[in-house]
């Protein structure tokens, strides 16, 4: 095996033979489909722009500008390893001087620097790739309309967060459904994806005044009250009833809006969330 194995390390001076040996039984050791990888291995330094040079192209990583990262190449992929934990994973371009980005290794730093995403390489890449639909849009304009474009971005960034845990195949479904219902919250979208996972009750007649009780939730920010919200609205949505979501500032902003144009509006069964 050995006069088969390629295999190249870029090591500081304290690395020893031993280390790289070590390497090197890892890199040829087999996949948990019991399939030989073998791969090239490398130690890049992670740049300003959070990008790993691997041979002649730059892959992103989620690590820190100046991070030593273990690269391994393969045939058709590109692993990144940090302390032998897995940190990313890219398809290999047998391209040059290419920039390969993630959007989803830059959310951090995007939270903190919501303008920068609308004209991001790692936005434009995703778009190429098909996995950006045109309901992330919708949704993320109606966002900053709701918000300010600061505000709503930061809530998008979130929304893209979600992913982590659910899937891409669920968010991209879930988003349109979420629209439909008129949620533009996070705290919304989150519950509508875990909505499928919980155990409900057999539905039972709600006579609506046992809804009065729950017209306004009121408590302080991040006691739940959006997220209970929300779940009321889901179920009586299920019961195919009318309502709406919605805060104590947009229905105020529509009654002020209302006024001046002299044409009040009704509000009935309105969820008011604070």
């Amino acid at each position: 095996m050995g006069g088969n194995l390629s295999l190249t390390v870029e090591q500081s001076q304290n690395d020893t033979i031993s280390h790289a040996y070590a390497y090197r039984e890892a890199a040829s050791a087999p996949a948990s489909g019991g399939e030989l990888r073998v791969g090239r291995g490398s130690f890049p330094k992670v740049d300003q722009a959070g990008c790993a040079k691997v041979r002649t192209n730059f892959y992103s990583v989620p690590l820190r500008s100046g991070s030593v990262v273990e690269a391994r190449v393969y045939c058709s992929i590109v692993e990144f390893r940090q302390n032998d934990v897995w940190v990313a994973q890219h398809e290999r371009s047998y391209e040059r001087a290419q920039q390969i980005h993630d959007l989803e290794h830059y959310l951090e730093v995007l939270e903190r620097e919501p303008g920068a995403l609308r004209g991001s390489k790692p936005l434009a890449q995703r778009r190429t790739q098909g996995r950006w639909p045109d309901s992330y849009d919708q949704l993320w304009e109606l966002m900053n309309e709701k918000h300010d474009r600061q505000s709503g971005t930061r809530s998008m960034v979130a929304v893209i967060r979600i992913r982590r845990e659910f899937g891409y195949a669920k968010l991209e479904t879930s988003v349109p459904q979420a629209m439909v219902l008129g949620f533009t919250d996070v705290a919304a979208i989150r519950h509508l994806l875990m909505s499928d996972e919980l155990q409900h009750a057999a539905a039972t007649t709600v006579d609506n005044g046992a809804l009065a009780a729950y017209e306004r939730l009121v408590g302080e920010p991040g006691t739940g009250n959006t997220h209970l919200a929300a779940g009321l609205t889901i179920a009586a949505c299920r019961q195919k009833k009318r309502v709406r979501l919605t805060t104590d500032a947009e229905l105020v902003n529509q009654l002020v809006e209302a006024q001046r144009e002299a044409e009040p509006q009704p509000h009935a069964g309105t969820l008011v969330a604070r």
